[in-house]
């Protein structure tokens, strides 16, 4: 079982996407800026929502509901990040979804989810639990992106 990070040191970097020295319009890479390694291969249109931004939000929603970050966890070698909060007060709900341990914000790189928040009765450290998580708030990969998520945690308090 993995251990929780402190923190993401590594962000999204995009690229454009070159076969035989020729661009391939309408697409780019998305590579880790740490090692480089492309994570996904995804159409332009893609809104890239990087690490520190779900790093920042994990914050944001640990100070509204008066708890702590706990940590991170990224899976499939990046594809999938999660930041978990300890909400001080274990009685509440996040729309329809009632918090028992965990508020979770998540995130994908490689277009499998959207950004969300929910809610987990435990620290998701396998990708086998990611259906544990309810999930109550996402938000697609589009140009609003970081539009929605400001909204979702401004509408956020207990």
């Amino acid at each position: 079982m993995k251990d929780l990070q402190k923190t993401l040191d590594w962000n999204i970097q995009e690229k454009e996407l070159m076969v035989e020295n020729a661009i391939v319009p309408n697409f780019k890479a998305l590579l880790r800026s740490d090692n480089n390694e492309v994570v996904h291969i995804h159409k332009n249109s893609y809104q890239v929502f990087n690490n520190q931004k779900i790093m920042d939000v994990t914050h944001e929603i640990a100070k509204v509901s008066g708890g702590s970050v706990e940590g991170f966890s990224e899976f499939k070698k990046g594809k999938r990040i999660l930041g978990f909060v300890k909400p001080a007060v274990h009685e509440g709900n996040i729309g329809k979804n009632q918090i028992n341990d965990y508020i979770v914000i998540g995130n994908s790189h490689d277009g499998s989810t959207g950004i969300f928040l929910g809610t987990s009765t435990k620290l998701i450290r396998c990708t086998n639990d990611f259906s544990k998580i309810m999930k109550d708030h996402v938000i697609r990969h589009t140009k609003n992106a970081n539009i929605s998520m400001e909204q979702m945690v401004q509408t956020y308090h207990y």
